[in-house]
């Protein structure tokens, strides 16, 4: 009986340590989206983690509608796709970005879109998605030649 009484105790005293002790998981929702392509890039050598920090900024930007922010995190996703997969996310990319007047994008999705393609041994979609990048590229990105 004695035994059984300090077993309870035991697990009773040590029970919320233990709880506390587990790793938790963080919010990524409630970091900045530069906190979370930090941690992104920081875990390259653990896939995983990467997915489920381009997952959360994903949600965070869904959940804020924030169009360039979206299209990042979708960028985000796809380079850790096999290329058929990477397309699908790199098109949303580009979908919600077409309009928006941001330096980066859409152009660097469709540069990543091209060399997707181009591991599928679609050269000429690559080149013409190669030529969409370089095209908006230009527009978008100043350029300052000096003598």
């Amino acid at each position: 009986m004695y035994k059984l009484h300090l077993h309870k105790t035991l697990l009773i005293f040590l029970l919320p340590f233990l709880l506390l002790a587990q790793s938790q998981k963080k919010d990524g929702t409630k970091l900045t989206y530069d906190e979370l392509k930090n941690l992104y890039f920081e875990n390259d050598i653990k896939p995983k983690k990467q997915i489920e920090y381009a997952a959360s900024y994903l949600k965070k930007a869904k959940s804020e509608n924030n169009l360039v922010q979206k299209a990042k995190g979708y960028y985000l996703c796809s380079l850790l796709q096999e290329p058929k997969k990477a397309i699908v996310y790199l098109d949303s990319s580009i979908a919600s970005s077409k309009n928006s007047n941001d330096i980066k994008f859409p152009a660097y999705a469709y540069s990543e879109k091209a060399y997707a393609l181009q591991k599928q041994f679609k050269f000429k979609n690559a080149i013409d998605n190669f030529l969409l990048a370089e095209k908006i590229a230009k527009k978008t990105i100043p350029i300052s030649i000096t003598k």
